[in-house]
């Protein structure tokens, strides 16, 4: 006799539906906090950040404007905030590129202790920013650090790092590159891994060389992993805020001055809060499109 003659059929639907009801419970109870959470520091954050950025200066309601807008892109210092920002990015993504990928060709190499190399590579990431920035103003510093100590040593004389306008900027970008190439190395190494060895062998055999090889296999299998790397450093550089702030505090002048500083200093030195909601908004559009190629990645990886 089937089920459905029976009755049967409705009783386990019924009882379905009950565990099915308790299992969203149950889900709802464990992600619940986590949602709630996120809302608190995050969304709600961001919708008060943007109905303060259309608000005119020194008002806490009505009167919506682009005020805000059109005078930081019309002010000289916000344009030269502006060019710091893209100069410290360019030159750390770019960084990153390079240095990451030739650790990872030199860790990637049939090494002895390659793995003690590896664990010692990655030990600058793990560092907090705060503390990378005020390593490097005790080493960078003019009268006891032990770079113009060695420099000094060697008759190339002293420098003054941090004060110089000139040294500034490129001290901290050095800084920032020594924290902070781990990362674009752990995903090159790992898209090195991913090669087959049969394209090295396959190009030996054809005679191509190591720079060759380099050119036509390396670089090609690790297109992905590049846009990641540096889609990813790009987002993380526009928003570097406490290793330049501990090393100059943006300094000498407005030398490193780079947008989240800026911001900082607008919201809580100078009360201008719809002025630094405003910067904030343009600077949350540039990671938005800093991350453009990296979702186009990972959209096509997924359909594949």
């Amino acid at each position: 006799m089937s089920m459905l003659a029976t009755g049967l059929w409705p009783q386990i639907v019924t009882r379905a539906g009950r565990a099915l009801g308790r299992d969203r419970i149950a889900a709802w109870m464990f992600i619940g906090p986590s949602c709630a959470v996120l809302l608190i520091v995050f969304v709600f954050p961001m919708l008060q950040t943007l109905r303060l950025s259309f608000l005119p200066e020194g008002s806490r309601e009505g009167g919506w404007t682009f005020s805000n807008y059109t005078t930081l892109l019309s002010d000289p210092v916000f344009r030269q905030v502006g060019v710091n920002t893209l100069g410290f990015v360019l030159a750390s993504v770019i960084g990153y590129v390079v240095l990451g990928l030739g650790l990872a060709l030199l860790l990637n190499a049939p090494l002895p202790g390659r793995t003690v190399f590896r664990m010692l590579a990655i030990l600058p990431w793990t560092i907090p920013d705060v503390i990378v920035g005020i390593i490097w103003r005790w080493l960078l510093n003019p009268l006891y650090g032990p770079v113009n100590a060695l420099l000094s040593a060697a008759g190339l004389g002293t420098f003054q790092w941090l004060a110089d306008p000139t040294l500034a900027m490129p001290s901290v970008v050095i800084a920032n590159l020594w924290r902070g190439t781990s990362f674009a190395m752990l995903i090159l190494l790992a898209g090195l891994q991913a090669i087959p060895s049969d394209f090295y062998e396959a190009a030996a055999i054809d005679g191509a060389g190591r720079v060759q090889q380099l050119w036509y296999i390396v670089l090609p299998c690790l297109r992905a992993p590049l846009i990641v790397a540096v889609a990813l450093s790009g987002i993380w550089e526009f928003r570097r805020f406490a290793l330049v702030m501990s090393m100059t505090g943006g300094g000498p002048g407005m030398q490193t001055e780079i947008l989240s500083i800026s911001i900082y200093r607008q919201y809580f030195d100078y009360y201008r809060f719809e002025t630094a909601s405003a910067a904030a908004v343009l600077l949350a559009l540039f990671t938005l499109i800093v991350s453009i190629p990296q979702i186009r990645v990972m959209a096509r990886q997924g359909e594949e």
